[in-house]
C-alpha cells in the first residue's frame, strides 16, 4: 500500500512540476483555503464533490499553457485563489494536492511553522504529519527566482 501511494505522490509531482511562474503568486489565505479544502476533500476518502462545492471547478485546459486536458489529469481551480488543486487515485486511497506560486520562501515556511518545526524539515525541506487519519505534507518547491508550495492531503489510512 506504502509503494501505491508513493506511485501516486509520484505521479502527481509529475503532474505539479510545470513552472507556476506564470500564475500570480499565492496568499496566505489561498494557501490556507486550499490547504482546508484538500483536507476536507480526503477527510474519509477522496470526494471531489466537496472541493466543487467550495468554488473549485474542475479545469478542461491546462491552466498554464492553454492544452487541452486528457481524461486522466484531473486540475481543479477557483475564481478566488491562485493555488490550482492537483487529483489522484481513487476514492479509498487517493490524493489532494495544492500547488502555486507564493511570494517567497518565507512566506511556504511561514504557513508550514503553524504545523510543525520548520527548523527540523524533512528530507526535501517540507513538514509532515498525521490529520484525520491521513498523511499530509508541505513543502515548498521551486527556485529562489520563483518560489512555490506544494500541499499534498492523502485519504486516511484506516480507509484501507
Amino acid at each position: 500500500m506504502l509503494k501505491y501511494l508513493s506511485s501516486l505522490f509520484a505521479l502527481l509531482v509529475l503532474l505539479g512540476a510545470p513552472a507556476h511562474a506564470q500564475l500570480t503568486e499565492a496568499t496566505f489565505q489561498d494557501v490556507g483555503r486550499a490547504f482546508n479544502d484538500c483536507i476536507e476533500a480526503t477527510k474519509d476518502g477522496l470526494v471531489v464533490k466537496r472541493l466543487e462545492t467550495r468554488g473549485w471547478v474542475r479545469a478542461t485546459h491546462d491552466p498554464l499553457d492553454g492544452k487541452l486536458l486528457s481524461e486522466d489529469r484531473v486540475i481543479y481551480q477557483h475564481d478566488e485563489n491562485k493555488l490550482l488543486i492537483y487529483i489522484g487515485g481513487d476514492t479509498d486511497l487517493g490524493i489532494c494536492m495544492a500547488a502555486g506560486p507564493v511570494d517567497n520562501f518565507e512566506a511556504a515556511k511561514e504557513f508550514m511553522s503553524i504545523f510543525g518545526d520548520v527548523s527540523k524539515p524533512t528530507e526535501n525541506g517540507g513538514v509532515e504529519f498525521w490529520l484525520n487519519g491521513g498523511l499530509v505534507q508541505i513543502n515548498p518547491t521551486g527556485t529562489a527566482e520563483n518560489p512555490s508550495i506544494r500541499i499534498v492531503a492523502f485519504t486516511p489510512m484506516e480507509n484501507n
